[in-house]
């Protein structure tokens, strides 16, 4: 295994932190986008008015094609949030059940320090170890992860 510096809660140029911290927004933007494709699906091709004077341009006018391209996107969109959201939780499960309630507590949650130092029965010192050890193993797994395919 690669073992990464950290430097300003940064390794090798990669913040960990930082991506644990965009989880839940990550989630939240996903599930805005599926509701989103949702309704534009339900609308559909029926909801297209296809009334008024045409006139032929080198941009798109046909609104069918328009809608598909939009919800291409969206779908694209929903994939990469999805991509990084699995990659996240693979990396968590290959955690130690201590460094992965420290980095999701700490990270997703935003549990205060004294929670974190109660709930591990650790000292100040030993706790922050755990989270910059918690933060390398988890780095070491999202570096093993793929890039997404888009």
């Amino acid at each position: 295994m690669k073992w990464l510096k950290i430097t300003d809660n940064c390794i090798d140029g990669f913040d960990p932190a930082g991506f644990l911290k965009d989880y839940e927004h990550r989630k939240k933007t996903a599930e805005t986008l599926r509701i989103r494709l949702a309704d534009l699906e339900d609308a559909g091709i029926n909801a297209i008015s296809y009334e008024g004077e045409r006139v032929q341009t080198s941009n798109m006018s046909n609104p069918t094609e328009r809608l598909a391209i939009l919800m291409l996107h969206i779908e694209r969109q929903i994939a990469y949030h999805e991509f990084w959201l699995d990659a996240c939780d693979h990396a968590l499960e290959q955690l130690s059940e201590d460094e992965r309630w420290i980095l999701v507590a700490w990270y997703i949650k935003g549990c205060s320090q004294m929670d974190a130092i109660e709930h591990l029965h650790l000292e100040r010192t030993a706790m922050f170890n755990l989270k910059k050890r918690a933060l390398e193993h988890f780095a070491d797994f999202l570096i093993g992860y793929t890039t997404p395919p888009f």
